[in-house]
């Protein structure tokens, strides 16, 4: 009997999951689907019990879900409990168990921007404190950079994420600004990061960072992945930025994690990250997509 996994969204847009979850499982000699499933607010929980009587083994969790999951769920990892979010649900028994593999995917793609540098005394930049958000704060942090700047455009929500996470780290610092601030084109100029979490640039050419505030030398991590640059990446590129990454490899090695807690083996990722090209390539004239 084929195993079931599912992704749980609204408004579900064109994962590229599928294929990349698909082409792992067919490596390791697993059958099974990885399915796509639209889900409004207020099915969220029957969703989750669809995973709970066993007909799919696990599922993502994408947005606007992924701080909403963490009430509905039985338990969760050590990382998800701190994080306040959940993008991978497993099931032990009848009970439901969170985890947050978006930050490892953070973590990893920024040891591919920074180069292996020691982070100790450098400066990062968030757009953005939903989820994702979280996660990628979450990540920095693990990281071990010195100070962390999020933006928000509702700046409670930045100040509840930089309160959360405070703990992490006493050599983190965490400071939470309204996205309108002032203050953000000078913290650029002082930062070595940008790392945009929102979702400016999901559906549409925009940008949360307006051109004129980008500095040269910056690197830059938009989590939007896309077969074409985010309006962000090419701003950035044309400031003259030293590094530049969309979500691919985030998606990639949380997807890997994701694939290793399911089924309890390691993730073929070489064979995830050429289905996730092929996919990008075929979608070339789509919109862009995010999330898991």
């Amino acid at each position: 009997m084929s195993i079931r996994i599912a992704l749980f969204g609204h408004p579900l847009h064109q994962s590229l999951s599928p294929a990349m979850q698909e082409a792992a499982m067919a490596a390791a000699g697993i059958d099974g689907r990885y399915e796509l499933h639209d889900v409004p607010p207020d099915d969220l929980s029957r969703a989750l019990d669809r995973v709970r009587d066993g007909e799919f083994a696990g599922c993502n969790v994408t947005m606007p879900y992924k701080e909403a999951v963490v009430r509905l769920l039985d338990g969760l990892d050590e990382d998800a409990a701190t994080i306040r979010a959940v993008n991978t649900v497993t099931r032990e028994g009848t009970r439901l168990v969170g985890h947050n593999t978006d930050a490892y995917g953070v973590q990893r793609t920024i040891d591919i921007l920074m180069g292996g540098r020691e982070q100790t005394a450098r400066t990062a930049v968030v757009i953005g404190a939903g989820g994702t958000g979280r996660s990628a704060t979450y990540g920095l942090i693990r990281s071990g950079f010195g100070r962390v700047v999020v933006y928000n455009r509702h700046v409670d929500r930045a100040k509840r994420l930089a309160d959360d996470l405070s703990g992490v780290s006493a050599t983190t610092q965490l400071v939470a600004r309204p996205l309108d601030d002032r203050s953000l084109g000078d913290e650029l100029t002082r930062a070595d990061l940008l790392l945009n979490a929102s979702s400016v640039g999901l559906n549409s050419d925009d940008s949360p960072v307006p051109a004129s505030l980008l500095p040269s030398g910056l690197r830059v991590f938009d989590v939007v992945y896309s077969p074409r640059d985010t309006r962000l990446l090419r701003d950035a590129r044309a400031a003259g930025a030293a590094e530049t990454a969309n979500g691919e490899p985030m998606v990639v090695h949380q997807g890997a994690r994701a694939f290793e807690l399911w089924f309890d083996r390691p993730a073929p990722v070489d064979e995830m990250v050429v289905a996730l090209t092929r996919a990008m390539e075929a979608r070339a004239a789509a919109p862009a997509v995010s999330g898991a």
